[in-house]
Order: C-alpha cells, then structure tokens, then sequence
C-alpha cells in the first residue's frame, strides 16, 4: 500500500518554479552588468557601486530566505511533536537536537518557559519573555529573529530564531539558539567576496559580529556603526569601498567591504577586471543556487513531516483524512466503489504494560510494515490514531474489502516481536464499510468505527461489516469470527 504522494509533488513543483526564477534573475542581473562594462568609465564606476550594493542586497535576501525557512521547519515540527497539552522533556529534546541548536526554550502562552535545553529546572517558570526582546515578539505572534545575545546557559553568546506557533494547548513559542559560524549561512559568506583584500561580515544592529569570511570575531574598528548603502573609508592606508545592506524582518546587516583600487580598476584601464568580477557573481549565485535548492529540499521534507506518523512512517491522520476525501469526491463523480478498513490491535495496552513501550512501538511498527506489504499500490493505509489504522480502499466494493481484511487480520495475527524472553503476538480488530450512493466521508466512517466496535464485542481477532452507508441507511453487520480466514489471493 503506497503512501499519498500528492503533497510531495506539490512541494517539489513549487521547489521547480523557485529555482527557475532564481537563475531567470541571475542571468538577468549577469547579463545587465555585461551591458553596463561596454557603458564607459565613468559608467562602469556608477554601475560597480550598485553591484556591490546588489550582491549585498542578494545576500541580505539569501540571509532572510535562510532564517524565515528554519524559522518554517521550526514551526512545522513543533507543531508536529510539541503542541500537546503536555510535552515531555525527551520531545522537546529530540526536536531541538534535529535542528542541532546548542540551546532552545519552550514558552506557553504567556511567556513563561516550559523546558529549557541544556537543562536549568531553575528557569522553568520564569518569564523570559519580559527579558529579551525577540521572545516577547514572539509571544505576541511574530517570528522574531535576535541580536548577538547571552545565553541563558553558560559558555557561549548566540543568535536565536523565536518562532510561534498554535495547537490544542494555545499558542506556544520555540526559540533554539546556534552561531551562525556554524551554518550554511557560513560558507557562504566564505566565498562571497573572491576579490584579493575583500571581506563579508553579517553584524547586528548594534556592531555585534556575527559571522564573517574569515572568522573575526569582532567587526574592524574603522567600519564602526555600519550604515545602509555604499559607503568609502580609509583602514591600514588603504581606501576601501563598503556595501551594507539591512536584512528584512531581523535586527541584522550585511557588510561587504573591497579594496576601491581594484574594485575600480575598469575606470582606470584596467579592462579584464570586470569580467572577473562578473566570474566571481556567477560562482556567488552558483553557491547561491546550490543552497536554496538545499533549503527548498528541506522545506519538502518538513511538509512531508507534517503529513507522516514518526513512529511508524504512514501517513498521519491528516494526511489520511485527506485521501479519504478525495477518495470520496471521485467516487461521486465517476461511480467507483470506495471502501474504509478501521484496524484496531487488540489488547495493546496490556502489552505496553507487560512489556514496556519499547515492545509496544515495535509492534506497531510491524502492523505498519504489515500494511504497506498487503494490498495494492493504489492502497493508502495510514495511522489513525493510537493503534488505530485506517485503510482506504478506492475502487473496491465491500467483497474485496472483506478479503482484504481478512488478509490484514491474518498477517497481523503472524506477528511476533521478541522482548528477550519470548515472542509478543497481537490481533486485530476490523470494522468494514463501503461508501453509498450520496454518502460522505463521515458517514462511511461512523459505519467502519461501529462495526469495529462489534467486532471488539464479539471476542476480537474478528472482522466485522458495515452495510452500505449514506447518511439515512441503516447498518447491516456480518460475523466473520477467526476461523472463518478467507484464501488470499
């Protein structure tokens, strides 16, 4: 039974038309400063000032594109794993270590803070949200991006990206804290400049260094307070030409820095320059190019992530739910069945409690590894809930349907997971049903769950079936105990 697919192909064509127009943009802007070097000297030195002041403004862009998409996965996994009324220590902890920050709060509503990593239990509680400025923003909806500050913990100072989000439980915010020297974000400031005496720095607003193309750790003295645009300074006897540009949406600022006399060198005679630049801008946007494809991967996979069980790989109920009601709407238009298995193993909280979680996640991996392994590719199983699975059957009337079942009910029934002394077996449970003409998802659905729960009652490892359900028809239910197993096909 194959997974629903659908998403993926969304995401991956929305990857498509974003790389597309990003080397539309980089040929446009190579082919434009071409044009600009045959303009003549002293329209070449206006034109090298706004492309200096351009790949400042593409990196000020990259470093926007860049945060906002951990800021996304940030906020996708959260509500995935920490939106629950209550969050374990071990969640919270796995979710951090995911995206590799070297601290991270998690506040409620309100601002005071739920878990802390590395652990302090002496924070938990406190209103950190009143003492830095990017957590109250948060707070209050915004994702917010600090400057150079502190860390709660000891040994380090850190940038963090504090990201709300909602769930059950009200709106909750995750802040992880990491160096930016320890990012993508790093090597690419590595190569930024190519130019002999160049630099690249991303500061805050305040002259905090960030990161840099050789790992200062401070900003050099003689740019002080950077400001937007280009601008010229004198450092070491030498005239260097500085291009800063504000980052959208955080407190931060690109800063690129050249020596003039080289940078100018076209406006001197110095014909072959030019072009080298213009070499450097296209391995620049190259680099570029290579990593938003990487970040547009992993905005795939955080979608994906959204859409799938952790524990067992299928999708989750949302995904499902999905499935379900295109199934529906294509039964509608073109007149083919669509039946539901409702799978319930039998007992399992008593194999939680004999033999430990451990035990009873391997179970319900096997039941999944069951459920991709019997049925058709056109199949989708996925976890409904608990040790719940729903599988949808499109194409199939309530004949095949029984079949399939009971082909579920005996694989599941061949399970057997060792705990070190002796193999843990489980059953199933299976209520059947078939869409109507001019039923709905729901309905099909309440029929599925109440033929399981006879199955339940009639001494489970049972498949039970419901009649063919529309929104007035009444259930009709057949027995089919454990003895009566049909011959797979």
């Amino acid at each position: 039974m194959a997974p629903d697919a659908n998403g993926r192909r969304r995401d991956v064509k929305g990857q498509k038309r974003l790389v597309a127009a990003i080397v539309a943009t980089l040929l446009l802007l190579l082919g434009g400063f071409g044009l600009l070097i045959l303009d003549g000297q002293s329209a070449a030195t206006r034109a090298l000032d706004e492309r200096f002041l351009t790949r400042a403004t593409l990196t000020a862009g990259f470093t926007r594109d860049y945060v906002y998409d951990v800021a996304a996965r940030e906020r996708a996994r959260a509500e995935q794993l920490l939106s629950g009324p209550e969050v374990d220590q071990a969640t919270f902890e796995q979710v951090v270590r995911s995206f590799g920050f070297q601290a991270a709060v998690l506040l409620d509503e309100g601002g005071e803070v739920l878990h802390v990593w590395p652990r302090q239990p002496d924070l938990i509680g406190r209103d950190l949200a009143k003492e830095q400025p990017h957590l109250n923003a948060a707070i209050h909806g915004s994702v917010a991006i600090s400057e150079l500050v502190p860390s709660s913990g000891p040994g380090f100072s850190f940038t963090a990206i504090a990201t709300p989000y909602g769930g059950p439980a009200g709106r909750r915010v995750l802040s992880g804290a990491f160096s930016l020297s320890e990012t993508p974000l790093a090597a690419y400031f590595s190569n930024l400049v190519s130019l002999g005496g160049g630099e690249s720095y991303l500061v805050d607003n305040s002259g905090n260094l960030l990161t840099s193309e050789y790992g200062a750790r401070e900003l050099p003295p003689e740019l002080g307070s950077p400001r937007d645009g280009i601008a010229h300074i004198s450092s070491g006897g030498e005239r260097l030409t500085v291009a800063t540009v504000a980052v959208d949406g955080a407190p931060w600022r690109v800063v690129l820095t050249v020596p003039s006399a080289e940078w100018y060198g076209t406006a001197a005679g110095f014909r072959w320059a030019p072009w080298a630049l213009l070499a450097a801008l296209a391995m620049a946007g190259v680099l570029v190019l290579m990593l938003v494809m990487g970040l547009g991967r992993a905005r795939v996979e955080a979608a994906m992530a959204a859409r799938t069980d952790a524990l067992t790989g299928l999708p989750n109920r949302r995904a499902i739910d999905e499935v379900l009601a295109r199934g529906a709407a294509h039964a509608a238009r073109h007149g083919d069945p669509l039946s539901v298995l409702m799978i319930d193993l039998d007992h399992f909280k008593s194999i939680n409690d004999r033999h430990g979680h451990v035990v009873g996640d391997a179970v319900l991996r096997e039941a999944a590894d069951v459920l991709r392994g019997v049925g058709r590719d056109e199949d989708v199983a996925g976890r409904w809930g608990g040790e719940e699975f729903l599988v949808v059957l499109q194409g199939i009337g309530i004949e095949g349907a029984i079949t399939a079942a009971e082909r579920l009910r005996a694989a599941i029934a061949a399970i057997a997971v060792d705990d070190g002394r002796a193999p843990v077996r489980v059953t199933a449970s299976i209520g059947v049903a078939q869409l109507a003409e001019g039923g709905d998802p729901e309905a099909l659905l309440r029929g599925a769950d109440k033929a399981l729960y006879r199955a339940k009652a009639n001494g489970r490892n049972a498949v039970e079936v419901a009649g063919s359900v529309g929104r007035t028809s009444a259930d009709r239910s057949t027995s089919l105990v454990a003895s009566s197993v049909l011959s797979a096909p």
